[in-house]
Parts: structure tokens; sequence; C-alpha cells
């Protein structure tokens, strides 16, 4: 899946008011942090994370923990800079220092997550997408849960992934979801009917009452359900052949399935 865009959280964080002092520099090291501060505020604010994570960790280290500046905001801008040119691990470990000073914190447990995710990090990040979620702002709930979806996809709790996937498009019908979702019922509908298993003999499973016509319809439903949302997710140019290859193999799928339930039945009827 593409990279979900986290624009409006972003726009949040890189507006923070990163004030330069919250009072005066009074020896000569904290004046050079104090300058080195500002140079970062300035890259960060620019969004020239890269440029800022020296400045800011230059300032972290000749200041120190004072009350010269607000070490909390600092601290996250600069897990944020180390998460936007991909150090996630880096990143988490700043986030994480926020949050045992602050769990309350904007966003923390949301940054946390995507730090987690994107550094292999499955379980843990998992597990602060739902407390983020808890407190998320309706606005952000769809992105939040979308990366749930992602996740307890790629676990094989597929069912989970289906509650949260619902839960998202319900809220923002973003093709990314749809696409995902497509993906989601193929792999619930494989474990029935094995379309894509070239190995799988149907006659064989239909003499011997392995596969039923109830289970191919329940199958075939899944499959129907696959296509619709491919349907929906070709809207977006970017996925559109990715969606065409996907909307062309359901409907192989679908004629084959109609064909098995027919065999059932014949089975069934002449025997």
């Amino acid at each position: 899946m593409n990279r979900i865009v986290l624009a409006g959280l972003l726009a949040v964080i890189t507006a923070l008011p990163l004030t330069a002092q919250q009072r005066a520099a009074e020896t000569e090291q904290e004046k050079l942090g104090a300058r080195q501060f500002n140079q970062a505020i300035a890259a960060y604010s620019a969004g020239n994370y890269e440029e800022s994570i020296p400045l800011f960790i230059a300032a972290d280290t000749l200041i120190g923990e004072t009350d010269l500046v607000d070490w909390t905001k600092l601290r996250f801008a600069l897990g944020t800079a180390f998460l936007e040119t991909g150090k996630p691990n880096l990143a988490l470990g700043y986030f994480q220092w926020v949050a045992e000073r602050d769990s309350s914190y904007p966003f923390i447990y949301l940054q946390i997550a995507e730090s987690a995710r994107t550094g292999g990090k499955r379980t843990e990040a998992l597990d602060y997408y739902r407390k983020a979620l808890s407190r998320a702002r309706p606005a952000d709930q769809a992105m939040i849960l979308g990366r749930i979806g992602e996740l307890e996809l790629a676990a094989g709790r597929l069912q989970a992934a289906l509650g949260a996937l619902n839960r998202a498009i319900k809220l923002t019908p973003a093709v990314g979801y749809f696409l995902m979702r497509g993906q989601l019922y193929d792999r619930l509908a494989q474990r029935v009917d094995h379309a894509q298993d070239e190995e799988f003999d149907y006659e064989r499973a239909i003499r011997r009452k392995e596969l039923t016509e109830e289970q191919m319809e329940q199958a075939t439903e899944l499959r129907r359900k696959a296509l619709e949302d491919y349907r929906s997710a070709e809207r977006d140019a970017k996925l559109a052949d990715t969606c065409a290859n996907l909307i062309a193999r359901s409907e192989v799928i679908l004629e084959n399935n109609a064909q098995v339930i027919s065999e059932i039945k014949f089975q069934r009827e002449n025997n």
C-alpha cells in the first residue's frame, strides 16, 4: 500500500511554536546553544529536517536540560526530523523520551507508532496506534484505523483487519483503503475457494464433499466484494494499472467459481 500522507498531522507539528528561548542566555555556552537552537528552528520550520538535526543536537549538548528552552517540544521536533529523514529508530528514542515526561503531548503516541512501524517493530506499532486512536481527533481517526488494518492484515489477522478498514472507510472513503480491503476480501475467499492455487484438485474436493455449494457461494460473495472495492480504488490514476489487473483476475475467478458451483450441483443431483 502507498504510504498514507500525514499532511494534516505534519502541518500541526511544523506549526508548533518553538520559541527560541524561555529566558535570557547567561553563559557563553548557553548563548552558543541558543544560537544553534535558533538556526535549528529556522531549518525545521522550512522543512529542512536533515539540516535541522545536527543543529538541534548541538543545542541539546551545549544547553542540556535547563529551563532555557522547552526541551519536550525540542525533542519532539528532533524526533520528527529523524522520522522524516528515514531514521525511525533514532526518532523512536526521542518520542519515547517525550512520552515518559508528558504522555498527553499532542500526537506523541501516533509518532511513536509511526516510528515503530517504519522501523519494522510491528507489534509495538500496533499497540501505540491503538493508544493514539483512543485520543485522536475525528479527522485523524481514519488514517490511524488504516494503519491498524494494514498491520493486522500483515499479521494474518484478517477479521481484525477488516473491522479496522470498514471503520476507516466509513470515516474517509480513501481509495487506498478500498484497495487494501479488496485484497483482504480476496485472502478471506482464498481460504475457501482456493482459486489462486493451481495445485488444488476441485474434482477430488467435490467428490469427497470437502467443497460445498454453500462454501463456494460464501467465497464468491467475498470475491464480488473484492471486485467492487478494486473498481472503487481504480478511480485513482496512480492505482489504475494495479486495479485493472486485479479486476481482470477477479472476473476470471468469478467465472471459474460459477463453474465449480455448477459442477457441485450436477454431482449432487446425479449421484
